[in-house]
């Protein structure tokens, strides 16, 4: 199975090029690609990414994230992509986590969802933070089911 890893960027080259190094140390045997969607960066987020290997496709100016996230989804599907990871560019979630997700994956389950949020974190969010992110989950799931990949 393939295994796409899409990062979306803007401005991220300070952390994307140790993030994307701690991914490929963890994927070992794994068929796997690593696509970075830059999203109008005014830094060197796109060339780090090129240059450590990684897919990459750059907006020509900012979107933002959920344009950045819809282009995503479709070259992930564009690359034939059986399994889509979303992570983030500055390093918030730890790479070794992904071997979760894919192994439940490989358990049987059809959709494996992380979490910064549980009841083990340390992250604390304001109440604007968390009105935001339950729209982006919303959105996501939304996103999910229209796109026929399930």
């Amino acid at each position: 199975m393939k295994v796409i890893i899409s990062i979306p960027a803007y401005n991220e080259e300070k952390t994307l090029g140790e993030v994307i190094k701690e991914i490929k140390e963890i994927m070992g045997s794994y068929d796997y690609s690593i696509l970075v969607v830059n999203d109008g960066s005014e830094d060197n987020t796109a060339k780090i990414a090129r240059e450590i290997g990684a897919i990459v496709f750059s907006h020509d100016r900012r979107k933002g994230l959920a344009e950045t996230f819809k282009f995503e989804m479709k070259k992930c599907l564009e690359l034939r992509a059986d399994i889509i990871v979303h992570t983030d560019a500055d390093g918030q979630y730890k790479a070794a986590d992904i071997l979760k997700l894919l192994k439940k994956i490989e358990e049987g389950y059809d959709i494996s969802i992380g979490s910064r949020y549980n009841k083990y974190s340390k992250v604390k969010r304001s109440l604007k933070r968390k009105i935001i992110s339950i729209f982006y989950h919303l959105f996501l799931l939304k996103l999910l089911l229209n796109t026929g990949y399930n």
